[in-house]
């Protein structure tokens, strides 16, 4: 193939990349804008490092062509560039997992437990509930692009904010009641699954009432099977002229066989004159029975007895059948039922109130436990970690999202620049090579200085200024850096979104990379 169908094969090749990689960035800032399940974010991350995976594949294949393509040298096999491709994509993808991972478990405990409140934080303002101070005088904002991106870099600059957890308690307790609300589908959403749990006990009713309304007399019913078992075995023996104590030497074995023949199961060492071992046999087995059957002396629910004979109102008021309907909707110990309520008002104002109260209690605890619990061996070391890993995720998402499409974007360029000017690049090949190179870093440059000196309603916003002064705090290049970025990115995403999201929506025909929430 010609120099100028190399060139051109990879033009088209980086445009298809591109064109996954906006519609990427444009659904990861959906998720990160719209409080997503950690299920859903991990899903999204996995996109993520493939198609990060895909962007250094592309560079892998773009050198290997062109040593292929060289006049001399060891030009590699097209299936070994095939190989070398797939190796560069699933070592970027683990390399990436890695990463986070590694990130999350060298974090410290004042981190992981940080990250909680950050995450708590993070998805109040996703939904436009968190009021901080005056800090979030317009909550909307974050529904908006610019928004989407801050909600996405927010971790970054929360983990700098002096005393997060002490700004925030006054407000923690209705946000954590908000949260698990959500979690639960609203008062509307667990009526349903409420109602559902009521069905499935209403069908343990059922068979319920299909078992014996009184409770069998066990020992009344042995001594009746023990007299008729042994009545049976008397009249057998005497149509044959024999008694227990006169039955022909050698035929006892016989007799014993008939017996267990029966349905007696006395043991091979019983003898055919032994009343008491007969009745023995017939005891165990009786009880055994009477054991399995159902109902004969109530029904087990939830590893509790509930005795026979009550009606609907009974049976559903029983603590049996309360836990195990409270064990369906984890529902907290002590939580009493009613089988049927008015309305979901009613439903809200008797059960999920009280409920949401009551388990936001017991999860402040633990977002304000100690410090030291969250570190190795504590008892919340395993939900700080996940806390800390779902911080890390969606800047690191977004960061190797944009290094991506910049750098494919500015390879284009290069690659058109040296398209354009084929002629002297086969004269002046260094030359040529350093002038695209400089194009493609003027562009570059001249965008991030052009979004570094504008602003917009986001990085106007009280909470972002007051943030970024306090990232800003300890000087350090570091800092300085991330703030710069912080600043590009908000800017920038106010334009590029709706791009992105055209191309996601038009373009793509609506990808999903596996979350189906919100839009906007």
């Amino acid at each position: 193939m010609s120099k100028f169908g190399r060139t051109s094969v990879l033009i088209a090749l980086s445009v298809v990349y591109l064109t996954f990689e906006l519609a990427f960035n444009a659904r990861l800032l959906d998720v990160v804008g719209s409080a997503a399940s950690p299920g859903e974010v991990h899903t999204i991350e996995v996109y993520g490092r493939t198609l990060s995976g895909l962007a250094a594949a592309l560079v892998v294949l773009s050198i290997l062509w062109k040593q292929r393509a060289a006049p001399a040298g060891n030009a590699p096999a097209w299936p070994m560039i095939l190989v070398a491709c797939t190796l560069t994509v699933g070592a970027v993808f683990f390399a990436l997992e890695t990463l986070v991972n590694y990130v999350a478990r060298q974090s410290s405990a004042e981190f992981r437990r940080t990250s909680m409140n950050i995450l708590l934080l993070q998805n109040a303002l996703a939904e436009g509930k968190a009021e901080l101070d005056g800090l979030t005088e317009h909550p909307e904002l974050f529904a908006t692009p610019q928004g989407k991106a801050f909600l996405a870099l927010f971790p970054a600059m929360a983990v700098s904010v002096d005393r997060l957890d002490e700004k925030i308690r006054p407000v923690k307790l209705s946000l954590i009641e908000r949260k698990l609300r959500k979690d639960l589908g609203g008062v509307n959403g667990f009526h349903e699954r409420y109602q559902d749990g009521v069905d499935k006990i209403r069908l343990k009713f059922q068979d319920y009432r299909r078992l014996p309304t009184v409770a069998i007399d066990v020992d009344e019913e042995v001594r009746k099977q023990q007299d008729k078992a042994w009545e049976d075995y008397l009249r057998d023996l005497g149509q044959r002229g024999w008694t227990p104590s006169t039955i022909p030497p050698g035929l006892e074995r016989r007799v014993v066989a008939q017996v267990r023949k029966k349905g007696v199961q006395v043991p091979d060492s019983w003898s055919p004159s032994d009343e008491a071992g007969f009745r023995a046999a017939v005891e165990s087995q009786t009880r055994r029975r009477l054991a399995k059957a159902p109902g004969a002396d109530g029904v087990m629910i939830n590893g509790r007895k509930v005795a026979p004979g009550l009606d609907w109102i009974e049976f559903f008021a029983q603590e049996a059948v309360q836990a195990e309907l409270r064990r369906q909707l984890g529902l907290p110990p002590g939580a009493r039922l009613l089988p049927t309520y008015e309305n979901a008002a009613a439903f809200d104002k008797a059960v999920f109130r009280p409920m949401v109260a009551q388990l936001a209690a017991r999860e402040l605890r633990r977002y304000e436990a100690p410090v030291s619990t969250f570190g190795p061996g504590g008892p919340n070391e395993a939900v700080g970690l996940e806390a800390a890993r779902a911080v890390v995720v969606p800047p690191i998402a977004l960061l190797f999202s944009l290094l991506g499409a910049t750098l494919h974007l500015a390879k284009i360029f290069f690659l058109v620049h040296q398209t354009v000017r084929q002629r002297a690049a086969d004269e002046r090949p260094q030359t040529t090579f350093w002038q695209g190179m400089a194009l493609c870093s003027a562009v570059v440059a001249v965008c991030l200085v052009s979004l570094r000196v504008m602003d917009n309603d986001i990085t106007r916003s009280n909470l972002y200024v007051v943030m970024n002064a306090q990232l800003l705090d300890e000087p350090s290049l570091t800092r300085q850096m991330v703030s710069h970025s912080m600043h590009v990115i908000a800017v920038g995403q106010a334009f590029t979104y709706p791009i992105n999201e055209a191309i996601r929506t038009r373009l793509l025909g609506g990808i999903t990379y596996g979350y189906k929430g919100k839009t906007s």
